[in-house]
């Protein structure tokens, strides 16, 4: 590409060796020169015509060969070179550009630089909402597996609940204990996702550095930090709420005397019917307005859209229950002989919410994947249709 190689319009700030372009040279990436070994004097041949490499300096080199060459050599090479950006200096008359543009977009100063703001706002919109809605399904997925694991862990620990309760404690005293076991493993969890995050992120910024990518060493917020653990602890807690009403309302004597399981209890059809009932209506008018907002504001369809599957998952979690015991009952003629078969369903049946449980965590999981799946085709497809 031509650039000057001096003054403010030059992409190269700093030669780290050489002089100043002049006609018939070049400056050579640092990148570039490191990897075909060129130093400064090495004559370089360009499409039939041959350069003297005058200087190196640092440049945006993205992993490809880069060299800058003089306007002059740049006119010299005629349909070798693809012209993208033509900075023209001092007060120039836009009409007369215009008149020599051949149909090139001809603009002011002013616009062009609105528009360099105007595109790096709306790309810092657009990552850190997406990486919010990236954060905002991690968490919606760290506590229905916390939920999901309490609720199975509590059950293989009813005699001990069992016992608090024969020796005095009470409903509230039990919940609390479960309560803040949640808080631990939120404090825990959150403070090694700290320390992972930043290791990952300090690793990519030094190797962003050294493909010139960027200049700034890892900034972190300690602020920022806390609230993340303090965000782990909070969602630890409130996932763990169901189990831990659960955990308070078995009495004594029902959970030592094992002729019942709190997870064998009849599961409240009218409740989650209509549950599940909401949450479907609600997630079909948030598709529709998805698809009202797509024209206007793509991002906030795309956040809209991805609610109204949040809201869809949330019936299917609601008619868990319902749904395994039904899959169950549809499953009792296929292993009518076999007899391991035959106890397995009998158990789903009886404990279909500790199952449905399980079944939310692994469908999450699949969910969460077909979704990544699904993003990148679309990503590839539009990218090989704009190619």
């Amino acid at each position: 590409s031509s650039d000057p190689g001096s003054g403010p319009l030059s992409r190269v700030p700093d030669l780290t060796g050489g002089r100043s372009l002049e006609v018939g040279e070049l400056v050579l990436g640092t990148g570039t020169a490191e990897r075909t070994g060129a130093a400064v004097g090495d004559r370089v041949l360009v499409d039939g015509h041959e350069f003297e490499v005058a200087a190196i300096g640092p440049m945006r080199e993205f992993g490809r060969d880069a060299a800058l060459i003089h306007e002059e050599d740049a006119a010299e090479l005629g349909s070798a070179m693809a012209p993208v950006q033509i900075f023209v200096t001092g007060d120039p008359d836009l009409d007369e550009l215009r008149a020599v543009a051949e149909g090139s977009s001809v603009q002011s100063g002013e616009v062009r630089r609105a528009q360099e703001a105007s595109s790096v706002t709306d790309t810092a919109t657009g990552v850190f909402g997406a990486l919010a809605l990236f954060v905002l399904l991690s968490m919606i997925s760290a506590a229905v597996i916390v939920g999901s694991a309490f609720r199975i862990v509590l059950v293989r620990r009813a005699s001990e609940l069992a016992l608090l309760r024969v020796i005095g404690a009470g409903r509230r005293q039990v919940r609390r204990l479960v309560l803040c076991e949640a808080a631990g493993i939120g404090l825990v969890g959150g403070a090694a996702g700290v320390l992972i995050g930043v290791g990952i992120a300090a690793v990519m910024v030094e190797a962003a550095r050294s493909f010139g990518l960027v200049n700034e060493p890892l900034l972190v917020s300690p602020v920022g930090l806390a609230a993340c653990v303090a965000l782990s602890v909070l969602c630890a807690v409130l996932a763990a709420i169901p189990a831990a009403r659960s955990a308070g309302r078995a009495s004594p004597v029902e959970a030592l005397g094992a002729s019942r399981s709190v997870e064998a209890r009849p599961v409240r059809r009218r409740d989650r019917a209509g549950i599940a009932l909401v949450l479907g209506l609600t997630a079909a008018l948030t598709a529709v307005g998805a698809t009202a907002v797509s024209g206007a504001d793509e991002f906030l369809a795309l956040v809209i859209a991805a609610c109204s599957g949040l809201l869809v998952f949330g019936a299917l979690a609601a008619l868990g229950p319902l749904l395994v015991s039904g899959s169950a009952s549809l499953l009792r003629p296929v292993v009518a002989r076999s007899l391991s078969a035959r106890l397995a369903v009998a158990n789903i049946r009886r404990a279909s919410r500790r199952t449905a449980a399980m079944t939310t965590v692994l469908t999450l999981g699949v969910g969460l994947t077909a979704a990544l799946a699904v993003g990148v085709s679309g990503a590839s497809t539009e990218a090989r249709a704009s190619v």
